[in-house]
């Protein structure tokens, strides 16, 4: 009786649907395999992107909840990476809460250090290593441009770029507008931010000649096999013969012809050659008019030449 008196008093305990809607933790993987971490204020998420590397168009972050609630978009979801981004969290109970993504840049503001007189000429390079500092080492996200005394704006072309480092090419990438003889400023963007020099302390003098260089102007890379052949495109071909190649200054490419355009050069790849993607080519050439010789390194291309097994 005193059994049955006990069991009939125990009451049914209901499990209370959990109410919680934090974010508990928010982390983007970087591209050098560490992680950020991103400030959790109130209902803002605050990413401050470091600025030495690029933004990326779009992040895939892990996130930590509270237990037993859910958010959307999902964790490990790619999403685009932008202001307004709103992450909502749904409490087990039905609750929910709302969080901003704001994107903080702390890229520093490129700087020019030395605007100590420079002379070059049409189709040479302009070297401004040591004078600059804080360019993102992207050809998509940093561009330098020769500015006349009008204003005008000229692209040129890249040949090296890092950090601290960067050499110009004196020619564009659409080959509209060739600087003319004259002095000029220089401007460089990189990302978000540029920077401009106070004096047109560069100055252009007219080429002899335009010498012959490899230019790939298509998104797309040339891939070409060892021991095949390809066709290599080519920058002021006419009145130059081209003596000899080399994508990495150390193989050679065996010449076949100039292509029927008159754009490019027919080449073999050897099967010896290394493996791997180029962007600089030395062309070697006689100018058929001065009888002069020489060898130019090709400026960087938009994409690269990939030689493969």
């Amino acid at each position: 009786m005193v059994l049955l008196g006990l069991s009939s008093c125990k009451k049914t305990i209901n499990e209370i649907d959990y109410p919680f809607t934090e974010i508990k933790s928010f982390t983007v993987p970087a591209v050098n395999g560490g992680e950020l971490s991103i400030a959790i204020d109130q209902n803002t998420l605050t990413l401050y992107w470091p600025g030495y590397t690029n933004i990326p168009d779009s992040i895939a972050p892990v996130i930590v909840v509270a237990e037993r609630a859910k958010i959307s978009p999902a964790s490990g979801k790619k999403v685009a990476l932008k202001d307004g981004l709103t992450y909502t969290v749904t409490a087990q109970n039905g609750t929910s809460a709302s969080y901003k993504l704001k994107v903080v840049n702390n890229q520093a503001p490129p700087q020019l250090n030395d605007e100590s007189p420079l002379a070059t000429k049409q189709y040479d390079q302009i070297n401004l290593n040591g004078r600059v500092n804080y360019l993102i080492p992207d050809l998509e996200k940093t561009k330098a441009y020769l500015v006349d005394g009008s204003g005008q704006e000229i692209r040129l072309m890249i040949v090296d770029l890092g950090r601290t480092a960067l050499n110009l090419f004196v020619d564009t990438y659409d080959q509209t507008n060739l600087p003319a003889p004259g002095k000029y400023k220089l401007k460089i963007v990189t990302g978000d931010k540029s920077v401009r020099s106070k004096t047109d302390f560069i100055t252009i003098n007219k080429a002899d000649f335009a010498p012959p260089y490899i230019f790939n102007p298509s998104a797309q890379p040339i891939k070409v096999k060892r021991g095949t052949r390809v066709t290599l495109p080519f920058r002021n071909l006419s009145g130059n013969t081209i003596t000899l190649i080399s994508l990495d200054g150390f193989n050679i490419l065996d010449i076949v012809s100039v292509a029927a355009d008159g754009k490019g050069l027919v080449v073999d790849i050897p099967t010896e050659h290394s493996t791997g993607e180029f962007y600089l080519p030395t062309v070697y050439y006689d100018h058929e008019a001065t009888k002069i010789s020489g060898s130019l390194v090709s400026p960087r291309s938009i994409s690269p030449i990939i030689i493969t097994e």
